[in-house]
């Protein structure tokens, strides 16, 4: 497999310095991104033809692997706006802030690169060409695992050259489907409808699963692979213009604490992985990669006392930004305390490195006009930013005594006994450990809100 180079901030500085030694396909860039992306009144204001515009840009995707149909000016901004933002329009770059709810959009100078989005694309680049990659990525709600899984996408697609498919079970079951049959006819309908564009043009009329496939005297998941083998991933693989294969499910915890179909679905994937996944014979592998993604915000709901998937494929687990990534975002934002060392811990001891909180925080605080100080004022007032956030906490700790008993003795500074709590309020996120490895509330924010709101706590013995 070729090695494809992956864009970070060293190799950015090394393009760079490779397109300044042409100085007029520098000098229309600049113009350019000046501009804010407009052919016109750049060709207009460097003096030449617009095609000729277009031809010094498609010199420059080409050397910041700028690839595919769409989006390559948008694109190229928000490259450029991570990395040398002193070159982007003031006005692109700093007054179109987003109010980011959920997936920070392709394109966007909010999203911060991270390591696990390197890990994710290293094992597809690294992996050999006669096996295929099954990754797991997880972590508490709010630290980004939708806006990874959109750029890894795009990736697969604009740098691989694969056929990505996306099936959100979230989308499909809750309420819906209460069997696990039901919910592999559903899958499997919707794998089949996610490649259904890759399939050569004389096998792209489906048969219908019901009618001529669907066997009740086999298990569902046996009709589901024998399906997806024979109808989709087969055709694909036999066919000339045959791309790699890349599947990505996400939304599995929605499945959690639907008993009927929760253990079925997660065992049959085990499955999947070891019948599919690996290779145990020198006949070709006809399947797809699969990645998968889940929450581990259910955790705690659910009382589960463990991953759901452990020992299956690759595991990533997404973490926070660290201090430099929340100084680069706070830049991002325009806020000009971004360099100050002080206001950056003050922030963070409120809500550490959390995306999705450090988003909402400095975009009020940017188009509100707040201080650091005035805001972090506000952040457990009745109404605050962050009060419906906080809630949904509050009332999985209501719902299940054990766990507020424990967090409220955390936050108390008292000691906890009951690991199986711990282990808990670890990965609902509500939880970390400090150099003592003793449990602490991972977040101000946290331990401030829930010392107000869980008042009714009334000290019980913990459970060993």
């Amino acid at each position: 497999m070729v090695r494809r180079q992956v864009m970070n901030a060293q190799t950015f500085q090394d393009q760079l310095t490779a397109l300044k030694a042409k100085k007029k396909t520098y000098e229309v860039l600049a113009t350019f991104l000046q501009t804010g992306g407009d052919f016109e009144q750049t060709a207009a204001q460097s003096g030449i033809q617009e095609g000729s515009v277009r031809k010094h840009l498609s010199e420059i995707y080409t050397l910041f692997k700028i690839e595919g149909r769409k989006q390559k000016r948008e694109r190229l901004i928000a490259l450029f706006s991570q990395y040398q933002p002193e070159l982007v329009n003031p006005e692109r770059r700093l007054d179109k802030v987003e109010r980011l709810t959920g997936i920070v959009p392709l394109g966007s100078p909010f999203y911060i690169d991270r390591t696990e989005d390197q890990i994710i694309r290293q094992a597809f680049e690294l992996c050999p060409e006669d096996r295929l990659v099954f990754c797991r990525l997880r972590s508490a709600r709010g630290l980004g695992k939708s806006s990874l899984l959109i750029r890894l996408r795009d990736f697969l697609e604009q740098e691989l050259g694969h056929t990505v498919g996306w099936v959100d079970l979230s989308q499909g079951t809750m309420g819906v489907l209460q069997d696990f049959r039901s919910l592999l006819k559903f899958f499997t309908k919707a794998v089949a409808e996610e490649f259904a564009c890759a399939l050569p043009e004389q096998s792209r009329s489906l048969p219908d699963l019901q009618k001529n496939h669907w066997r009740d005297d086999l298990a569902p998941g046996t009709n589901c692979m024998d399906y997806l083998e024979q109808y989709v991933f087969k055709p694909i693989h036999e066919s000339p213009a045959g791309r790699p294969l890349t599947l990505i499910i996400d939304g599995i915890d929605s499945l959690l604490g639907q008993e009927a179909i929760q253990s079925p679905f997660l065992d049959w994937l085990r499955a999947w992985n070891e019948r599919k996944m690996k290779r145990v014979s020198r006949t070709p592998v006809i399947w797809s990669n699969v990645v998968i993604a889940y929450s581990t915000e259910p955790y705690a709901a659910y009382e589960m006392a463990g991953s759901p998937l452990d020992n299956v494929g690759f595991p990533i687990e997404l973490k926070e930004f660290d201090q430099l990534q929340v100084c680069e975002l706070t830049k991002r934002y325009g806020l000009t305390w971004h360099n100050d060392q002080q206001e950056i811990e003050k922030l963070m001891s409120w809500i550490g490195g959390h995306p999705e909180l450090l988003n909402r925080a400095l975009y009020a605080m940017r188009t509100e006009n707040l201080t650091l100080d005035k805001f972090l004022e506000s952040m457990t007032q009745s109404g605050s930013l962050f009060n419906s956030y906080l809630q949904g906490y509050l009332k999985t700790l209501q719902d299940h005594p054990a766990l507020k008993d424990c967090l409220q003795k955390i936050i108390n500074g008292q000691t906890c006994t009951n690991q199986f709590s711990i282990f808990q309020l670890e990965k609902s996120g509500l939880i970390n450990f400090d150099a003592q490895n003793q449990p602490k509330p991972r977040f101000k924010l946290y331990e401030e809100y829930f010392k107000q709101h869980l008042k009714d706590f009334s000290p019980t013995t913990d459970e060993a």
